[in-house]
């Protein structure tokens, strides 16, 4: 099966990020640039979280899609209401390791509302979750990882952007050479990364664990 997703994506919780987006905003635009899913962004901060449950309804297999209310809210000459949803945050991890600090972008997605709610309280003592949409974890990837999973086996950690310099699984300014430097034995748990506008396909190709 063949479709268009969009995985990274914020609230207006999140800094830089326009205040319009909502729920309806996001699967009307979806509709208009052909996007079939979308991760629903942020669902660490507590006023967004709220708001997804109150417009999403669970569409089966992990995929939710907008109430029938909000949907009807989301329709447009060009746009539509038929994208579905994953449960989808990043996260900023900062913290000391082998005598660098090192800085990475994680996403996360969740299978459903009861795994979301249990990775906000795993990661609520190593940060201010209602800070910004993007929250500021004291946690390194390999616990971060080991943390998702324990909430639940189906959670999945995607390096995000991971050829920026900064904040990029990859990244010179704080990051690592490969992904067990940075996961440990977690690492095979890693089963995508989002190498974001700073490569291309034949560029990571050359690298052997991608």
């Amino acid at each position: 099966m063949s479709f268009t997703a969009d995985l990274h994506l914020h609230s207006p919780y999140a800094m830089g990020v326009s205040r319009a987006i909502s729920p309806e905003t996001l699967a009307w635009w979806a509709g208009v640039k052909g996007i079939d899913v979308l991760a629903c962004g942020d669902f660490t901060h507590p006023a967004w979280m709220a708001e997804l449950r109150r417009k999403l309804r669970s569409a089966g297999d992990g995929l939710f899609a907008l109430r029938e209310d909000a949907a009807s809210d989301a329709q447009g000459a060009s746009g539509g209401s038929g994208a579905r949803f994953v449960l989808g945050t990043e996260v900023s991890c900062v913290y000391p390791q082998d005598g660098r600090t090192r800085r990475i972008h994680l996403l996360i997605l969740a299978p459903d509302f009861a795994a979301a709610d249990g990775l906000r309280k795993a990661f609520a003592p190593f940060g201010s979750l209602d800070s910004d949409g993007r929250p500021t974890l004291r946690l390194s990837g390999r616990d971060l990882a080991e943390a998702a999973l324990a909430v639940s086996p189906l959670c999945e950690v995607v390096p995000a952007h991971a050829w920026t310099p900064w904040f990029g699984v990859y990244g010179s300014k704080g990051g690592f050479d490969a992904l067990e430097e940075c996961f440990g034995d977690m690492a095979p748990h890693i089963h995508a990364v989002e190498t974001g506008l700073s490569s291309d396909p034949a560029m990571n190709w050359r690298v052997e664990e991608l």
